[in-house]
């Protein structure tokens, strides 16, 4: 359990606000005289930013077992309830705000099933991992819009034979989503006659590029675009990410030690963002290759990467790097 109070003064466009955040866990051990252990997380917060305050409540549960000692699964249930208010922002931060603090109210279960072989689970050499999960929010359950939702991930990893230690990796992800029809609102919230719409909010779509998906690219920079502008984009003209409903990602990368804990890696990411299921087109993917050194430090890899965009599009640079904790996938 945790919990923190305090008042802030007026800032220059925002009134005084004061700030608090209580955060409680619950976890019951084989609940039910059963191998399952459930879990439930409640946050009830108020913060203030330097263009807008919020306000946001959640409640989580979530029974997980595991069934081999390779295989899980899970189901939970959330609901979640965002405001955003005395704000000051710039027409080009609401994308990004909207992502993060969903004005809408969200209710909405889940189940995911997990195989796990991985030879380790920070820095695998050998075995595979393969996940499935798929959402469900509806009215009838408290969500304010409807949607399903399902992402799938495939992983596998290898030692070179004939090699001291150079592991070829690889990696597979696929989302699909779609919304459920829903009359459209405006800024404040108030319904718009005869206007219904089927978008997922901000928070639920998917988004691509950075460490982790595609590497040439900065977060989240990776979608469609069209000059002039399609209903089906997934960047807007200042090439801002807006999400859409189908991912797919695909990486190699090839892991090799060279001294002690350094290592290099050469790896090729592709994937990409389409406003809609049947929008996916492999034919546009974009693709990135590059390079990078590891290190092997007592709280897991540290790593630099640098990736180099292939069939750059106007207004794009050519490289991205990164430097995080944990390899890339």
């Amino acid at each position: 359990f945790f919990s923190s109070i305090a008042e802030h003064p007026p800032h220059d466009t925002l009134p005084a606000f004061t700030e608090y955040s209580v955060v409680g866990t619950f976890r019951e051990p084989r609940v039910f005289d059963t191998a399952a252990d459930a879990f439930v997380n409640a946050t009830f917060e108020q913060q203030t930013r330097s263009s807008f305050n919020f306000s946001r409540r959640s409640l989580s549960a979530q029974i997980a077992r595991r069934i081999t000692q390779a295989v899980s699964a899970q189901v939970s249930y959330q609901i979640q309830r965002t405001e955003v208010f005395d704000q000051g922002l710039q027409p080009e931060d609401l994308l990004a705000i909207d992502r993060i603090f969903p004005r809408v109210r969200l209710s909405s279960f889940s189940a995911a099933v997990i195989r796990d072989t991985r030879s380790d689970p920070v820095d695998p050499a050998s075995g595979a991992y393969l996940s499935a999960n798929s959402q469900l929010a509806g009215r009838a359950i408290g969500s304010q819009i409807g949607f399903v939702k399902s992402f799938f991930t495939a992983q596998a990893f290898r030692t070179v034979p004939h090699t001291n230690r150079v592991v070829f990796a690889t990696s597979a992800r696929f989302g699909l989503a779609d919304g459920f029809p829903h009359e459209a609102t405006d800024e404040n919230g108030a319904i718009i006659p005869g206007v219904v719409i089927t978008d997922l909010p901000q928070s639920e779509r998917f988004y691509a590029g950075g460490d982790t998906t595609i590497r040439g690219f900065a977060l989240d920079r990776v979608g469609t675009r069209h000059i002039p502008a399609l209903p089906n984009d997934t960047l807007n003209e200042d090439l801002l990410p807006i999400g859409g409903n189908g991912l797919v990602i695909v990486n190699a990368e090839l892991r090799a030690p060279v001294s002690g804990g350094l290592g290099v890696v050469g790896f090729f990411d592709t994937g990409n963002v389409f406003a809609r299921v049947t929008d996916i087109d492999l034919g546009e993917l974009r693709s990135a290759v590059g390079g990078g050194v590891r290190y092997k430090s007592p709280f897991g890899p540290i790593r630099l990467d640098i990736g180099f965009k292939v069939n750059r599009q106007p207004g794009e640079g050519l490289t991205a790097w990164f430097v995080s904790f944990g390899q890339a996938f």
